[in-house]
This record gives structure tokens, C-alpha cells and sequence, in this order.
């Protein structure tokens, strides 16, 4: 239960198109770094299930929004070369207005191809986002491949020179 709580922390929030940000509001946010515009660029070392790890399709970029409230038939998810864009609209069951707009928008990292996203809503109202990260951009080292023979051939080496 706790894993769970913890993750639910790292969930955005869509916030309404028509509020007006002061300059100092975005800043209570705790999975913001800072604000570009309406663009927001998350902290990467307080999310930690930004990029998850797994066995079977490897690193993967991972958003989830909070999207209760909304009509799943508004939801909509858009990508362009810099960010990650979400929109649902939420209905308000007391008035009878067409219902309020909501938006998010997302830095998305350098090294994440915005043509490879996919977007899924699970049954309890969380919109995941997500996208391979390239094993190119994971700051892997070559490491050189030593035959075994060699090791075998210096390991005896190391071993006759210290008996000497």
C-alpha cells in the first residue's frame, strides 16, 4: 500500500485552460523544476517513476495524469518536436454548461522520439503516457570483450610470476 501511495504522489494534474499562473503559484508544485511558458519541465530526481525499467521492453518514459472527473471521450493527447500535450474537458454535474477545458503541457526529454508515444487510460481514471528511451541515450559504456583464453593466460602468468 505503500508503493502504491508513493506512486499516486507523481501523478499531474491537468489544470484549467482559462486560470491565469502567478508568478511565484507554479513553484508549490513539487514534480515542477520550472516553467517555460505554459510548458512545464518536470524534476526528474523527485519523480521516480519518470523512467521505469522493465524486463521485457526496457527503459521507458512514463507519465500518468490524473484524470477523474473528465470525459473519457474528451481526452486527448498531442506530441510535437518539445512537449507532450493533454486536454480532457471535466463536466460539472450541477450546471448545465457545456463543462470547464483542462490542459497540461509537458517538456518531453531530448533523447525521447515524440513519434513513439502511447497514450492508455486504466479503469481508475489514471491517463498513462509513455515512450522508449533509446539505448543510445542511457550513458552506457563499451566495455572491451576479453576472451576467456587471454584471462586464463594472464591469470597463469600473474600466478607462475608470483611462485617465482
Amino acid at each position: 500500500m505503500v508503493r502504491w501511495m508513493l506512486d499516486r504522489e507523481e501523478f499531474l494534474q491537468l489544470y484549467p485552460v482559462d486560470k491565469v499562473w502567478g508568478s511565484d503559484e507554479m513553484l508549490n508544485d513539487p514534480l515542477v523544476a520550472r516553467r517555460c511558458g505554459s510548458t512545464d519541465i518536470l524534476d526528474a530526481k523527485k519523480m521516480r517513476t519518470l523512467f521505469m525499467d522493465y524486463p521485457d521492453s526496457g527503459r521507458r518514459y512514463k507519465l500518468r495524469f490524473n484524470v477523474s472527473g473528465c470525459d473519457p471521450k474528451s481526452i486527448r493527447v498531442s506530441t510535437d518536436g518539445d512537449r507532450i500535450v493533454v486536454r480532457a474537458t471535466r463536466y460539472d454535474d450541477d450546471s448545465g454548461d457545456g463543462g470547464r477545458e483542462y490542459c497540461r503541457k509537458i517538456q518531453k526529454p531530448k533523447d525521447v522520439d515524440h513519434t513513439k508515444f502511447k497514450a492508455y487510460l486504466s479503469s481508475d481514471s489514471v491517463l498513462v503516457v509513455e515512450a522508449p528511451v533509446p539505448p543510445s541515450s542511457l550513458n552506457l559504456r563499451k566495455v572491451g570483450f576479453i576472451s576467456h583464453t587471454n584471462t586464463t593466460l594472464l591469470s597463469t602468468r600473474k600466478f607462475q610470476a608470483e611462485l617465482a
